[in-house]
């Protein structure tokens, strides 16, 4: 039974015909199934780590557009209203 059990344990390449220890084939297919799973799942959270940015960086630009004009219209209204009030010279 010993003998029996042995051959189950390895295989055979078939392009050299060394024997190979099944749980080391095994292991390695595991192994390689864990590598790509991990690759995947690393590609989908750089994806949306990049859309969080981009949308971060949109939403900058925008608050600085709307402080930009805040600003320039606070100096318009500054100076239209001294423009419009002759008793206010200078």
């Amino acid at each position: 039974m010993n003998s029996h059990q042995s051959s189950f344990d390895e295989i055979r390449c078939p392009s050299c015909g060394e024997k190979i220890p099944v749980t080391e084939v095994i292991y390695h297919q595991i192994a390689e199934q864990a590598r790509a799973e991990l690759k995947s799942e690393s590609a989908e959270q750089q994806a949306l780590l990049s859309e969080k940015i981009r949308s971060l960086q949109l939403r900058e630009a925008e608050l600085d557009i709307g402080s930009s004009l805040q600003s320039i219209a606070a100096l318009t209204d500054g100076t239209e209203n001294r423009s419009a009030d002759p008793t206010k010279g200078d």
